[in-house]
């Protein structure tokens, strides 16, 4: 079977310029090398550059979180992360407390300034709980 491709070389799609075509295998589809505005090449597939699913090698990306992680900090310090959900594996329900089942003993710990901070290990759940509230009464409180 014969299939005819279109020749995109040169074309733009976002900061992705075509460059050269790799022809794919019975798996896997043909790619197109890509040279971003950022200089970094990539791969991918003529059809995720026309539909517009690919348009940059990733530095997009990486601009915009870095642009919303800079507006949300303070002092190195995400206010957004102060408030963000309990992790799936927390098996106290209290967040920055967990039960580690190899030391038989809970742990608190506490994330600042871009750093995970041990506040400890503890036999009583009740007693890790506390060692977090304090350490957030010291360190977020400020940043709420």
């Amino acid at each position: 079977m014969s299939h005819n491709r279109i020749d995109i070389t040169g074309e733009k799609f976002g900061k992705l310029k075509a460059i050269s075509f790799t022809p794919g295998t019975k798996d896997k589809p043909g790619r197109w090398l890509c040279q971003c505005d950022c200089g970094k090449t990539t791969f991918a597939t003529a059809g995720a550059l026309r539909a517009g699913q690919r348009t940059s090698c990733g530095c997009s990306k990486s601009d915009a979180t870095s642009k919303h992680i800079a507006k949300d900090a303070v002092d190195g310090t995400r206010r957004s992360a102060l408030k963000s959900k309990l992790h799936v594996r927390n098996t106290s329900g209290v967040k920055g407390v967990t039960y580690l089942k190899d030391r038989k003993k809970w742990v608190a710990y506490i994330g600042f300034q871009n750093k995970t901070k041990k506040l400890g290990y503890f036999k009583d759940k009740d007693d890790a709980i506390a060692a977090r509230k304090k350490a957030e009464q010291e360190l977020h409180e400020p940043y709420r």
